[in-house]
This record gives structure tokens, sequence and C-alpha cells, in this order.
């Protein structure tokens, strides 16, 4: 029983071409002629009892295995009972292939370590088949006595376990097993014929995906019911690491967040923390903007591939459980029924099918909602003159007549939430949303697109003369009210460092594998493309908190 653990497994001393290291040996799994895995060791003799096995066309190093010598001696060390080698298999193909991409371990010494630690990202099932080779053939490896044979058996790693070796004369050995994933939850999408997605405005359909949680339980599952997606965004979608917008055909709740069809990936390419956005989001979660997108890190597996850490979040759309206004009928024409819900975004790209350039201060606006085939030529009117209505007041000097259009307290907070950030887009402007609901007037947000330059060191205003500010300003009522304002949003904002800190740790173990896939970042406008992750986050957190001092005095200042 003992010698079946060791059939199929070779220690073995390699002459490989190029090879120069005559005491380079290589350890060689073998089942059904199959070789499974190899992997150097190193000796200080190299025994004279040699057989030789050839092994024909097997790529290692680089290099082409053409000999292969091994010695059941070089099993035996002077050490006691030991795993001269331990490795993981999955037991299934889509595990398997993507642990031979990102599988690591943190082993320095099989000889002294207690514990052997295993690092495999995207690992969404913990039942796995470990392949081991031990300094004797006479000993037995089992957990919670149930005898172990390597390669063949299937243990569930879900929380540590112990694996106890036992010689046949009597001396033991235990080792403790950890295997982690990033922790993260897992979402593994599937084009239909793995078909890649290369278009914003076509639809990959009959699409799959699987939400796994950090623990490999599912937390959603399209299913047949199947899914769609899409690229996204503007200059994002230039980037090297793509983000994507994702439609359900049935609304669902996904990691906890309310339900809906539609979602977004987002990539965070250019964000070295991976944290902007979702930090921002946090921050307009403490001022009186009506909603803001929820959101979760995730690992994503895109078409068996591994792409590195996204932010799952809810995209914005009229609906109860985020842009909570009335949603029109494409009929609606005249009358109240044509007053709301909009959604808008200022915007300097203009791509939108419709959309239109204000008459006084030239806002490139685009409509979002209703969608493109439900909204009408009526509703494009009503809110274009309602919108020149709003600035007509502001350009001849009125304030008050502005705030009959516009609600002034998301107005200023949004101001101040995008100041606070050091965010530029709304100079251009872009990614600058509103709504209006029936009967309703215009309300910033919700917040969206806080990847660029923003959380950097700077200390002077940078938006108050974009868009409309530079006319409020003139005014010092207006002043007064951000001044206000700004007393009371100040404390909590401050208050982010603890939130910046659990996003540290949480997304610790994801960055390092991200970082693997996305080395370089191939646009340095934030600044810190060259730091690591904690220097990177640093910078982030003591850029925001030094912000908010230096507005604090110049608000003051007023």
């Amino acid at each position: 029983m003992m010698k079946k653990i060791f059939i199929g497994i070779l220690f073995l001393f390699a002459l490989l071409p190029g090879v120069k290291a005559a005491n380079d040996s290589i350890f060689v799994q073998l089942k059904s002629g199959e070789v499974l895995a190899y992997e150097y060791l190193e000796h200080d003799t190299v025994s004279v009892n040699e057989r030789y096995i050839h092994v024909n066309d097997t790529m290692f190093h680089s290099a082409y295995v053409s000999r292969i010598v091994f010695s059941r001696e070089m099993l035996k060390q002077n050490s006691g009972v030991q795993f001269v080698a331990f490795k993981l298999r999955a037991t299934d193909a889509a595990n398997e292939s993507l642990m031979g991409r990102t599988f690591t371990a943190d082993i320095d010494d099989l000889a002294s370590a207690d514990t052997l630690r295993f690092n495999i990202p995207y690992l969404t099932t913990f039942k796995l088949a470990p392949y081991f080779v031990a300094n004797s053939q006479k000993v037995k490896v089992s957990i919670d006595g149930r005898e172990i044979v390597s390669v063949d058996s299937i243990v569930d790693f879900t929380n540590p376990v112990k694996m106890k070796l036992e010689y046949e004369g009597g001396g033991t050995r235990e080792y403790v097993i950890v295997i982690k994933n990033s922790g993260l939850p897992i979402v593994v999408i599937d084009t239909d014929g793995r078909r890649l997605i290369n278009s914003k405005t076509e639809w990959a359909e009959r699409s799959t995906m699987v939400v796994y949680n950090a623990d490999g339980s599912v937390n959603f599952d399209s299913g047949t019911d199947y899914m769609n997606i899409r690229g996204r965004g503007n200059s994002t979608w230039s980037y090297s690491k793509k983000p994507y917008n994702i439609k359900l055909n049935a609304k669902k709740s996904i990691l906890g967040m309310p339900k809906h069809k539609r979602w977004c990936l987002l990539a965070n390419y250019i964000d070295r923390t991976l944290m902007r956005n979702a930090v921002a989001f946090e921050l307009a979660r403490m001022t009186s903007m009506d909603w803001t997108p929820n959101g979760r890190f995730v690992e994503l597996v895109l078409n068996g591939e591994p792409v590195g850490n996204y932010y799952l979040c809810e995209a914005i759309r009229i609906d109860k459980n985020r842009v909570n206004i009335n949603e029109m009928s494409p009929y609606a024409i005249s009358g109240e029924d044509i007053t709301g819900g909009y959604i808008l975004e200022l915007d300097s790209y203009y791509d939108a099918e419709w959309k239109f350039k204000t008459s006084y201060y030239r806002m490139p606006v685009n409509v979002k909602q209703p969608d493109d085939e439900d909204m009408n030529s009526y509703q494009h009117s009503y809110i274009k003159d309602y919108y020149n209505k709003a600035e007509r007041e502001l350009y001849n000097g009125s304030v008050e007549g502005f705030a009959q259009y516009v609600d002034m307290n998301s107005l200023i907070d949004w101001y101040l939430l995008n100041e606070a950030i050091y965010n530029p887009e709304l100079n251009h402007p872009k990614s600058s949303y509103m709504h209006k609901d029936k009967n309703g007037k215009l309300f910033m947000g919700p917040a969206w697109d806080h990847d660029w330059e923003t959380f950097t060191p700077h200390s002077s205003l940078k938006n108050h003369n974009s868009m409309w500010f530079g006319a409020l300003f003139s005014h010092p009522e207006f002043k007064q009210m951000v001044k206000e304002r700004w007393k009371v949003l100040k404390g909590p904002f401050t208050s982010i460092s603890r939130y910046i800190e659990e996003l540290r740790e949480s997304n610790r173990a994801s960055w390092e594998f991200n970082n693997k896939l996305w080395p370089k970042i191939s646009n340095s406008v934030n600044g810190d493309t060259s730091l690591p992750y904690d220097a990177a986050v640093d910078r982030l957190k003591s850029a925001f908190l030094n912000r908010v001092n230096s507005l604090n005095s110049i608000i003051n200042s007023w």
C-alpha cells in the first residue's frame, strides 16, 4: 500500500541542452506516460546509480528534455521524514488552466517549514488534488486519518488542513496546508464561442456569467438566461486593460447589491491604487446627492483568461433602486408628462444620439435617458428649453432665478466633492451627470469617473471657473452658501481614512496579481505609476487630507 503512493513518481537528474550547472536536478512526476510537473531541486552530489529514460519533445525551461537520469537513492535524505516536493492540481479544466497561469507558493524550505501557503488568485473551487514526493518510499500521508494518494486523491482545502507523514519506522511529521485566493469575489464571463469583445456599441449576446464568493460558493449564475457584454468608456476603452458594460436578461442582485439588469466593470487601469473611483463614491455618499453607485472589487476571468482586478458597480440608470425618478413613456409629448425624468451628461465627447449645446454657456449636453429608441423630439425640445431658461437667469446675473431651475444644495455638494478630490473633468466638462424628475428641478449627480488626476497633491482651486461656477462665484451669496456647506462636509470628508485603509487591506493580494498582469501603466497622469502599492495608497490618502486642509483655508478666507 505504501508503494502505490509513489507509482509514477520519479526523482530525476536532468541532462538538459544548455544547462551547465552539474548540481541542477529535476523532480519529474509522471502518470500514464504524461509529465504532470517538474521543478528544479538542488543537491550537493549526483548519484552514479543511473538509468536512462527518454522523454521526447517535452518542453522544460525553454529547452527540450532529450535525456533524463534518475536515482531513487537521491530520495534518501538525512533530515527525517518530510516532503521533497508538494504541489497542487485543480480537479476541473477551468481552474487547472488558471492555476497554471497564476499559481504561486510561499514556501522557502520544505525541510524546515511547518506551514505550506499557496496563493491561487482566481481559484473558485478548493477541492484540489495534491501531488507530492516524500524522502522515503515507506511513508503514509494522511488527512484526518484518511490516506492520501499523490495525484489521485481529492482534498477540500476550503479551510487549512493538517497533512501527516508517518514513516514505517515510527517517525512522523505534520504540515499545515493553507490555500487562499485573493479574498475577492471572482467574476467568470464567457462569450458565445469565446468571441472577442471589440465594440462599445454591439453586445456580445448569449454570453454567460458566474459570480463566485471568495469561499467558492456561487453568488450569481446567469445560466441559460444568458447575459450580454460590450466595451464601454471613451479614453478608458483605448487602454490595454478594457472596461465593460453588462446587461442581464432579467433584473438580478449581484454581491448583495439591489436587483437590476445593467452593470459596469471598471478596469481602473491608470490608477495605481485601484481605489480612486471607490473612494470618490464613498465621499459622494456623505453628500446630499440622491444616489451614488454601489460597487464591489472583484477578480475578472474573461473567456478563460485572468484579466485582473475590476470594480463591478451599478450603472447609472433610472430605477427605484438607482436614480429614483419617473421613467417617461416614449409617447409623452406634452404637459407634465414631458417634464421628467431625464438623465443628462455634460461631456465634451458630445457623442450621444440626442444632444444639444446650451445657448449661453455652450455646455455639451448628452441625453442618457430616456434611451435613444424611447426619446422623441418633443422631449428633446423640452429639456433643451428648460436648460436654456436656467442658464439665461444666471447669464443675466440672477442666482435666485437660476435656483428656480437647479437644486443648489446638490450643485454645491457636487462642486465641493469634485474640488476636494481635485477632479479636472469639470473643466471640459466630461462625465458630469445631472437628472431631472417629473415636475422637478435639475439635480447634480450621480458622481462618476474619478480616476484621472484625482487625489493628487494640489493646494489651489481647480474648478471655480468651470461650467457655471465662474458666474456663480462672482456672487457673494453663492460664496457664502458654499462656505456654510463646507463646514458641514469637512468633518465627514476627513473620516475617509478608515475606508481607504479597509480597501488597502482587502485589495492587497489582488493588487499583487493585477500588477503582474499589468505591470506598466501607459498613462502617468496620476503621478504614481512607479510606486509600490503601499506608497501609492499613502500618497493618495495624504494628498486628499492635505487638500481638505488647503480648501479649508481658502474657503474660510472668503
